[in-house]
């Protein structure tokens, strides 16, 4: 279940004190931006279960402890794409069905009208001569987590400075950059990188992740973790003061979700960026974790559906 909601647009404020894990900090305490997401998104629960669409919130200790451990449990065995001699490098489906395709002793589904490019970003020469209406970005960010657990291998924010996004865009194209909470890294995407794209003046969007009951993953204030993640949007222009024709895009929407068991899965965003592309458009999504029909993939980490365990469930 997806949700969406336009919130008023707030000055960030930094935080002066960190506050302990599940701490009830009163709400005019907080950051001007969690207070406003807070809000709203108490106000998109409230709907949803007044629509029947979420389980009751009041659950056992137990059942918070466990957190739903059988779909985490699946989750871990799900392993990625490899690239090995054995497997092909780039991978289409022309059809208007999903296809089952082998490799070795593996057996995938490929969703309708999908390519993909098993392969990291050095490789990105593959798509030359496409051009995109827009492009969805996850990079594989450094975090203490992914160091820790040493998941797989990360980038920097300047690794992504000679990705050859003018070339690959349609005039107006949607670029959309999934990202961490690191102030510094939203800074630099903001102030450094999206400018070397060409792409000026960026909104930002939150995912805010809830369990099944509506309650959010992690408190709002735990200075750890948040419940939420960020994207940047912003459209790809040779000028920062064109005037453009295509429709603006809103300011600080809010996505609200429950999120996939498998580590780093984003929502699926085709839906809520209709309104902000072309009709029939041309998508392209770099360092992909799963394939989505008409779309372009290129990542090294494609997560294998084989035949036996494509029904993954969800937290």
């Amino acid at each position: 279940m997806y949700a969406l909601m336009k919130i008023l647009q707030n000055t960030c404020e930094k935080k002066t004190k960190k506050h302990s894990k599940g701490k009830d900090v009163p709400l005019s305490k907080r950051t001007l931006e969690d207070k406003s997401i807070f809000e709203n998104v108490t106000s998109l629960v409230q709907n949803a279960r007044d629509l029947g669409i979420l389980k009751p919130p009041e659950i056992s200790a137990q059942e918070w402890f466990e957190n739903n451990s059988e779909a985490r449990a699946a989750a871990k065995g799900v392993s990625y794409l490899a690239i090995d001699n054995a497997t092909p490098s780039e991978f289409h489906n022309s059809s208007n069905h999903s296809a089952v395709m082998t490799f070795g002793s593996e057996m995938y589904v490929l969703p309708p009208q999908a390519t993909f490019h098993l392969c990291d970003i050095s490789n990105i020469v593959n798509l030359k001569g496409q051009k995109y209406d827009l492009i969805v970005l996850d990079p594989p960010w450094k975090n203490k987590s992914v160091r820790r657990q040493n998941r797989y291998e990360t980038l920097c924010c300047e690794s992504l400075m000679d990705l050859p996004i003018d070339d690959l865009s349609h005039p107006e194209c949607l670029i959309v950059m999934w990202m961490t909470n690191n102030s510094k890294q939203l800074n630099y995407i903001k102030e450094v990188l999206f400018p070397k794209w060409k792409v000026f003046n960026p909104v930002s969007w939150h995912w805010v992740k809830i369990t099944q009951g509506g309650n959010l993953v992690h408190p709002i204030d735990w200075h750890h973790k948040k419940p939420y993640e960020n994207l940047m949007l912003g459209r790809v222009s040779k000028s920062e003061r064109k005037t453009s024709s295509v429709k603006g895009i809103d300011q600080n929407k809010i996505i609200l979700s429950i999120p996939s068991s498998i580590h780093s899965h984003k929502p699926p965003l085709i839906e809520i960026l209709k309104p902000y592309i072309p009709e029939n458009a041309n998508c392209l999504e770099i360092f992909a974790r799963y394939l989505l029909p008409n779309w372009t993939s290129l990542g090294n980490e494609i997560y294998e559906e084989s035949i036996g365990i494509v029904k993954i469930s969800v937290f």
